[in-house]
């Protein structure tokens, strides 16, 4: 239609018997049920063209296919894309879970023996992506998913590789925390309590929203103490923890600007608004201040 070659062609990836069926209100039930099993769809269709033989035409072919996005959460949608990547001419669903003559049961257990869950490199580079513009809070919610509806390998390799970035806001809280700085005086004691404040973050999350622990895997082991609020203090709220440290994160990407690269004007204009809020003469409140304002005067 755009005139484009090579013509590119998504296709519209679903599962066995999940193809989208579309009809009116008063449409007859065996009627749509009709249509449905005729309906042809691309992933459907493209199953049937290998039980085609037909002559090689010139200039044909000239069509790059491209499937759609799937996300992790959606397992079986998700290895069932990343089989229509490696298995060619398959005619059938079960034929893409058919390896080396044994058909599994599901899409998943039909990726391992052909050796591309063989490491746990996708959900690496995945939470890598992730941690370049999401905070750790967020970190935290994925590594979560990614431990109930992904099956890692080895989940505890997982957590060991990416658990300085899914604490990095307790890190925060703990260096800033002056008792912490007294009765903690090794780096070290500071990160183990950061990851384990972090463990059971990540506890609370499987618990509330998916009904699971990191007790089912192996290597993972609780703290007996709470201390993601205070050290001294273990009664405090769930949903004031959370506040704390999703604020802790924030002052983290906020505190990196550099007061002394402003220039002339931008710092005539931050000394001025820092004097007035100094003085309660308009300023003090936050909504009023733009976010690194705000978070200078936070962080003091």
């Amino acid at each position: 239609m755009h005139k484009e070659f090579p013509a590119h062609q998504r296709l519209a990836i679903h599962l066995e018997g999940e193809n989208p069926v579309y009809f009116n209100e008063d449409d007859d039930v065996n009627n749509v049920f009709s249509r449905a099993k005729a309906q042809e769809t691309t992933v459907t269709a493209c199953n049937k063209v290998p039980k085609i033989w037909a002559l090689r035409q010139r200039g044909f072919g000239g069509i790059i296919g491209r499937i759609y996005a799937v996300s992790p959460k959606q397992s079986e949608k998700y290895h069932l894309r990343m089989l229509l990547y490696h298995v060619s001419g398959a005619t059938s669903f079960a034929h893409l879970k058919t390896v080396n003559g044994v058909q599994y049961a599901t899409f998943q257990d039909a990726v391992r023996p052909l050796g591309l869950l063989k490491s746990d490199n996708q959900w690496y580079q995945c939470l890598g992506e992730a941690l370049q513009i999401q905070l750790s809070v967020s970190l935290r919610k994925l590594f979560c998913i990614t431990l109930v509806f992904c099956e890692p390998a080895n989940p505890y390799q997982l957590w060991l590789k990416s658990r300085f970035y899914l604490s990095e806001d307790y890190m925060y809280q703990l260096t800033k925390n002056n008792y912490l700085r007294r009765e903690f005086r090794l780096a070290t004691d500071i990160e183990e309590i950061a990851y384990n404040n972090s463990v059971l973050d990540t506890e609370d999350i499987l618990l509330r929203q998916y009904g699971s622990s990191l007790r089912r895997f192996s290597g993972f082991s609780l703290p007996n103490i709470d201390t993601r609020n205070n050290p001294e203090d273990t009664s405090v709220s769930r949903i004031f923890r959370e506040q704390n440290a999703l604020n802790a994160t924030v002052l983290i990407r906020a505190n990196a600007f550099d007061i002394d690269s402003f220039n002339p004007e931008q710092r005539h204009v931050f000394d001025t608004i820092i004097m007035e809020s100094v003085y309660d003469n308009g300023y003090s409140d936050s909504q009023n201040c733009p976010n690194v304002l705000h978070f200078w005067l936070f962080g003091r």
